[in-house]
């Protein structure tokens, strides 16, 4: 087996590019080649055995080759530090949305959609579930403007037989335990259902595509603000009723991708393909090729047709009540509850290792490794 070259990197101490729930990211430099990259810096007790970076490389060594995986540059860890080094992308999804607060064309979301469902059955082929796919982990690439990036691959996990999907989790207040993005995950995620399945992944790309189809979410916090609990009970709660009818006016494919991944059985791979080709129609009937620049053009944003939930719609004032009473009965802040409820499932501090179903296992990782390009060195200049 031929190693790989140790690298060096280089980077500037200054703002970061980003921010993840286990590492900030940075502009830096590979010396040996000259090459600019995303350099993802996460402090981490040299007592933690299996580090979230770490996955996350192996996790991308393994899925390398498919155009909406970013390549891997690297992966390093000194005493205080972890780094994984990858290609240097553009602006988020998301982000190219909200600034413009308007809806994409249906060519450019049709296709979008079948990058994201290609690489759906790229994870899915390999065993694993992304479990945080949503637009804000999807970056433009400016080396091939016809494509788009899926990233963080943080908390993927691999597929564990169906017999273990039953298993609910809660966390310490009792409520189910939730693990990704309120707003982008399954309803399955919602009861806390502990393993997850690559259905769950594709009812996030279908979330997704709502939020591109419409230029928002039906279940956007309201002005105010709330508690995090409060704000995933009720997401939940507008998630359940929102369906394929509410997705009418536009072409049956998208609706279609909401009810197969809610309701569909058997191999999902022959589901995937199905849509994948439908989507794929789509964007050719507008006369565009997979290999034009996406068209981040805009049209206006849809309302969502009356989509109020009555159970959960609150006055201002009530809201802000409950917030404050959930503050102080907990004593804790938003953030306590945010990690309560997203890393209770990550970390085992008592024993400073990563819950182990995290992770692949032990030959694996092992092979894995051997093929991880090493950071050997970190240099850091002064801002």
């Amino acid at each position: 087996m031929t190693e790989s070259k140790p690298l060096t990197v280089t980077w500037q101490y200054n703002k970061p590019l980003g921010y993840g729930a286990f590492a900030d990211v940075f502009r830096a430099t590979e010396q040996s080649s000259g090459t600019v990259v995303a350099l993802k810096v996460a402090r981490v007790s040299g007592k933690v055995k299996r580090t979230p970076l770490a996955h996350e490389g192996r996790v991308i060594q393994l899925l390398q080759g498919h155009p909406a995986v970013p390549t891997l540059v690297g992966y390093g860890r000194d005493p205080h530090f972890d780094y994984l080094a990858l290609e240097l992308l553009g602006g988020t999804l998301k982000k190219q949305i909200q600034e413009k607060v308007e809806a994409l064309r249906i060519s450019t979301v049709a296709r979008i959609s079948e990058q994201l469902l290609s690489a759906l059955e790229h994870l899915a082929s390999h065993g694993v579930v992304h479990r945080d796919i949503n637009p804000a982990n999807i970056l433009l690439c400016p080396s091939d403007p016809s494509r788009i990036r899926l990233i963080d691959y943080g908390i993927t996990r691999v597929l564990r037989p169906c017999s273990q999907e039953s298993v609910r989790r809660f966390n310490a207040s009792g409520q189910p335990l939730l693990v990704g993005t309120p707003d982008w995950c399954s309803l399955r995620v919602h009861d806390g259902y502990g393993d997850p399945r690559s259905r769950d992944d594709l009812e996030s790309v279908a979330y997704t595509v709502t939020f591109l189809l419409f230029g928002g979410l039906p279940w956007r916090p309201p002005p105010g603000g709330e508690s995090l609990e409060r704000h995933i009970s009720r997401i939940h709660v507008f998630k359940k009723p929102f369906g394929s009818a509410h997705l009418a006016k536009f072409p049956t494919v998208f609706a279609e991708l909401l009810d197969v991944a809610r309701s569909g059985s058997g191999d999902i791979k022959y589901d995937i393909a199905a849509l994948r080709a439908k989507m794929l129609l789509l964007a050719r009937q507008s006369g565009e090729a997979n290999t034009d620049p996406l068209d981040w053009s805009t049209v206006a944003s849809s309302a969502f047709d009356a989509y109020v939930n009555p159970d959960i719609v609150q006055d201002e004032q009530e809201q802000q009540q409950e917030h404050e009473q959930e503050r102080t009965l907990h004593g804790q802040t938003d953030a306590d509850l945010f990690d309560m409820s997203y890393t209770a499932e990550l970390w085992d501090n008592q024993n400073h290792t990563r819950d182990a179903s995290l992770t692949f296992p032990a030959e694996e990782h092992a092979v894995l490794d051997d093929t991880l390009p090493r950071i050997v060195a970190v240099r850091v200049k002064p801002a």
